[in-house]
């Protein structure tokens, strides 16, 4: 390695934060693993599988209404790591404020729609069990008012992004993730779904709070910029600017962060609400530690769109060290994690349950080569270029589908699941031959 590239990792370090918000991404992960095994045994000693097979159809249902949203959470991220803080302050105010306005107004009028939809017609949503369909009655206010929330805090941590302190977006993921476990380890024990949703709702309230702040003072740290403290730089010109490439970046995530959803909506149409929690419980067990290893990678992006407009060799340079971390690290991780299926199957249901193992098998096999795609998704994002992301997230949904709903004509419910890892797997291979060739002779 020569001097000049040793004084390049360096800069890159020290200017982007590198190392420090690759770290403190994964810690994030790791709180937000421990509070899930925590909350979902805590709702199913109170209402077995069924509760947790009910939470994720709303979670799943309530996700479609994305389709409304525009994308300014991708697009904040992109357009203010692009900005130097020192000398464009203000610019970069006018994007947050500009998408959280927006979005404030955007996401209210979308709750309010979707809750009238839903709690209209709660007998499709939920079909067949009549206290399921009252429980969701109750707690479909409180996942809206969520749903609102994290949209919010999604766009003020990725101003932060943005401005290169993922370490402190993902601290205050980490307190997050404690405020939610303070609200509902006392809660769901009494009222159940209820107190998940409320210990969403602190969550992302406090998020919000505490991101904002940080915010302010790091812009005025690195350009001593004096604004009021509320989100009032509201900016036609930058709206404009952001939209170009928001609704692209937009349909891409919406079809990138379809999967889940739409196949936890397949699974628990075919199986009911029992085997949807452990589909549930199974897809979390595996998604969370590999999203671990998923998010050192996702730190890196604001320092790749600066670096493939600056430095191109140095792009190419962190490009190939992402890629070798996500092999290297995903796979042991994936692993262990089918190798600890018995352990979280005691930890959650007091025994050993064979199928919640199996399935676990099943998706680790198909996010570990989906894990292999991740760097050159990351790529299209940090470029602009979405069109291999779309097309590699288009043909994991409809593969999936296609599986899934053969393998219930089929085949039994491991058929179904093994269709989903399938889906997964195509996706990830899509995705390396759709962007490889976004920063040249990579492959």
């Amino acid at each position: 390695m020569t001097a000049y590239t040793l004084f390049l990792t360096d800069y890159v370090n020290i200017e982007f934060n590198l190392r420090r918000n690759v770290i403190t991404s994964i810690l994030a992960f790791a709180m937000n693993l421990a509070l899930m095994f925590i909350s979902y045994r805590l709702v199913i000693m109170r209402g077995g599988l069924a509760s947790i097979g009910l939470w994720s159809t709303l979670t799943s249902w309530i996700f479609l209404i994305r389709f409304g949203d525009i994308g300014m959470t991708t697009a904040v991220v992109r357009f203010v790591s692009l900005c130097d803080a020192r000398r464009e302050s203000e610019r970069i105010r006018a994007y947050l404020d500009t998408s959280l306005a927006l979005n404030g107004f955007l996401f209210t009028l979308l709750a309010g729609i979707g809750y009238l939809v839903f709690s209209s017609s709660i007998d499709r949503v939920v079909p067949g069990d009549v206290v399921a369909q009252e429980t969701a009655r109750m707690i479909l206010p409180l996942m809206f008012t969520g749903f609102v929330l994290s949209n919010l805090s999604g766009l003020v941590l990725g101003g932060l992004t943005g401005l290169h302190r993922g370490y402190q977006v993902a601290l205050i993921t980490i307190g997050g993730a404690l405020t939610q476990l303070c609200v509902v380890v006392p809660t769901v024990p009494h009222v159940g779904l209820a107190g998940l949703a409320w210990g969403q709702i602190a969550q992302h309230a406090g998020m919000i709070i505490v991101g904002w702040g940080l915010f302010l003072v790091a812009l005025r740290r690195d350009s001593g910029l004096h604004r009021g403290i509320l989100p009032s730089y509201v900016s036609y010109v930058a709206l404009r600017e952001m939209l170009a490439f928001s609704l692209k970046a937009q349909f891409a995530n919406l079809i990138n962060g379809l999967f889940e959803p739409i196949s936890k909506i397949f699974v628990g149409r075919f199986g009911g609400l029992e085997l949807l929690g452990h589909y549930e419980l199974a897809y979390k067990m595996v998604s969370l530690p590999r999203n671990a290893v998923v998010a050192g990678a996702q730190a890196t992006t604001p320092a790749m769109t600066r670096l493939m407009t600056e430095n191109l060799p140095e792009a190419r340079a962190l490009y190939q060290h992402t890629r070798k971390n996500l092999l290297f690290r995903g796979s042991p991780v994936l692993i262990a994690t089918v190798l600890c299926a018995p352990f979280a199957s005691w930890l959650w249901l007091g025994k050993l349950d064979e199928r919640l193992w199996v399935f676990i098998a099943f998706l680790a096999a198909g996010f570990m080569v989906n894990t292999l795609g991740v760097s050159a998704y990351l790529l299209g994002v940090a470029s602009g270029w979405l069109r291999g992301n779309i097309v590699s997230s288009l043909v994991a949904v409809f593969s999936m589908v296609l599986f899934c709903a053969l393998a219930a004509a089929v085949l039994d419910e491991r058929g179904q699941i093994a269709g989903v890892a399938l889906g997964l797997a195509l996706g990830g291979i899509v995705n390396i031959r759709q962007n490889s060739w976004l920063l040249e002779d990579l492959r």
